[in-house]
């Protein structure tokens, strides 16, 4: 499965997913499944995936201590007609600061899509250290590849201008579930209508999840009691282990637990939150 994703990783603009990396560290824990990934670095499928799921340039320097091409290496090497994005993705997480400026400074000036999109996904993990005015721009074009990498890059900066951005594209059909992305630094109370709205709706697998994913990590950042009715939904009807987990700890957070559904985690089928039951008991929960 990780070679799977590993391989579309390489060979087009997909992101990865958590969901194969958390099950494994759910069934092996997370030293056995690292141990194993880390037998087979020699295997860049695999590496991709690996890469794919971590949260910083540290991690994977521990993988395998390789560092960033400076930026004069690394734009010499960029391909506007390239499709995959990984490369660029990954020289963002390992860049320095400097070179990361430099690289904001030539995604304002390039008109190229192509070449946008690429420069787009060096944001993708590292923020934006620049005025972000023509993401928001690109965040809505028509121009679907070069909207979703817009959005993607804007996901980790707080700015009023995102906020508006996130409310016009979340009441477009074509762009609720990806404009949730830009409510993790950008949510306010009154946007809770809308959140609801897309909670609600009927999803298929792949749109519900990545729903939840961004549901959990907007209410993770956002203490509110008001977010009990789409974590009750997240937990009851997500087929993710780690999305329910977090759903779970959101409400014994912010003391929101209903005392039926920590009836119910006790005998839930995955372990961690099982456990979540005796955390919910020393919270003072019901």
């Amino acid at each position: 499965m990780a070679q799977e994703i590993g391989k579309r990783i390489l060979s087009s603009g997909y992101e990865g997913d958590t969901f194969v990396w958390e099950s494994a560290k759910e069934f092996l824990g997370e030293e056995k499944a690292a141990a194993l990934l880390k037998e087979s670095t020699k295997d860049e499928k695999i590496q991709a995936f690996y890469q794919s799921v971590l949260g910083n340039e540290d991690d994977y320097s521990l993988l395998n201590g390789r560092k960033a091409l400076s930026y004069e290496e690394f734009k010499s090497s960029m391909k506007a007609d390239e499709k995959a994005r990984y490369p660029y993705i990954v020289w963002g997480m390992r860049a320095s600061k400097e070179d990361l400026v430099k690289a904001a400074d030539d995604l304002l000036k390039e008109e190229n899509p192509k070449k946008l999109e690429a420069y787009l996904s060096i944001f993708v993990k590292p923020s934006f250290p620049l005025d972000p005015q023509k993401i928001i721009e690109l965040a809505q074009s028509q121009n679907k590849r070069l909207r979703s990498a817009a959005i993607h890059a804007l996901r980790n900066l707080k700015d009023e201008r995102i906020h508006r951005l996130a409310v016009q594209l979340i009441c477009q059909r074509e762009t609720e579930v990806e404009a949730l992305e830009l409510f993790t630094f950008n949510y306010e109370e009154n946007d809770l209508p809308l959140l609801e709205r897309v909670a609600f709706k009927k999803h298929n697998k792949h749109s519900f999840h990545n729903m939840e994913l961004d549901m959990v990590n907007i209410f993770e950042n956002q203490a509110t009691a008001s977010c009990q009715k789409i974590m009750i939904e997240l937990y009851q009807k997500g087929l993710c282990s780690p999305c329910r987990r977090r759903a779970v700890e959101i409400m014994i957070a912010n003391h929101i637990l209903p005392a039926s559904l920590r009836d119910e985690i006790r005998y839930d089928c995955n372990r961690d939150i099982r456990e979540l039951w005796m955390k919910s008991a020393s919270a003072g929960l019901p």
